[in-house]
């Protein structure tokens, strides 16, 4: 695919760059293929565990750093970190000058959850909730409080899921961490759907492969059938980008929502990917 000027070299040095090109083009193809052989091979090392108490997920403690010079903010983290520890506070709080917001959602397996607004007052570790991810807790909250029609009468839980080798991890080319994971359990069945809220406005390589595990996490449960035929797992990407914005031709709302692509702005976004999630599969 060289222009003509570049793949017929008049110099030395015109030499020097077919063969840098060269090396360039056998470094990525050894790179895909090691870890496409590579994910190949854990695919079939995946095990069933259960979740407990030890789980790299759980989030034992949070940590909060400002300049030591803000009497104000080490005045009101102080205060945060006592009434969580006097359990006073109630389901959300928000503290205006460290620009923090306390959820305590009973439906997350492990509690409190903290989300920020612009970041700029405070460094919070593990990585807090953003805007979009703050509306899913919440979201997903009201429909366990309520008992939603969606549920068909079972309990939703669900866990953050956090990054860097702690979490639960998908395809490991890109790393993909999806943000939530949340059970439906009825009884003995349980349906575990992976839900991560994104951006889709440049819809490239990392955002396809995002939007495909839809259709792989079904091969993955084909497997895990053999040792634990009553576990069933979907993937779902909860848009922040209107259909509308995406750059990927215009496809309509019901053919994303076939590739498990959900969009936020519409209220009704969760109860539909849930709904889909409990229907048989293929």
């Amino acid at each position: 695919y060289l222009p003509p000027e570049r793949s017929s070299p008049a110099r030395f040095r015109d030499v020097r760059r077919l063969e840098e090109i060269a090396l360039d083009l056998l470094t990525e193809y050894a790179d895909r293929f090691w870890r496409r052989e590579r994910r190949r091979w854990e695919h079939g090392q995946i095990e069933i565990v259960t979740l407990d108490d030890g789980d790299p997920n759980r989030v034992e403690s949070w940590r909060l750093s400002v300049d030591a010079k803000g009497n104000t903010l080490v005045k009101e983290a102080r205060g945060l970190a006592d009434a969580l520890q006097d359990g006073r506070l109630d389901f959300e709080h928000w503290y205006d000058d460290l620009e923090v917001g306390v959820v305590r959602p009973r439906a997350h397996a492990w509690e409190p959850v903290l989300y920020v607004r612009n970041g700029r007052a405070v460094t919070v570790q593990p990585v807090p909730l953003d805007g979009n991810e703050r509306q899913v807790v919440k979201g997903l909250e009201r429909i366990a409080r309520v008992g939603a029609e969606c549920l068909g009468g079972r309990e939703l839980f669900l866990i953050r899921n956090l990054t860097r080798g702690r979490g639960v991890s998908f395809f490991d080319d890109f790393g993909y961490y999806p943000d939530f994971i949340v059970w439906l359990k009825d009884g003995g069945v349980q349906h575990v759907l992976f839900l991560d809220p994104k951006g889709l406005s440049r819809f490239g390589a990392r955002e396809r492969r995002k939007v495909a595990l839809h259709r792989e996490i079904r091969e993955l449960e084909r497997r895990l059938h053999r040792d634990d035929p009553n576990l069933h797992l979907r993937a779902c990407v909860l848009s922040v980008t209107p259909a509308s914005a995406i750059d990927d031709g215009k496809r309509s709302v019901a053919d994303w929502r076939t590739d498990g692509v959900y969009f936020l702005d519409d209220p009704a976004c969760l109860e539909q990917a849930i709904r889909d999630a409990l229907e048989p599969g293929p």
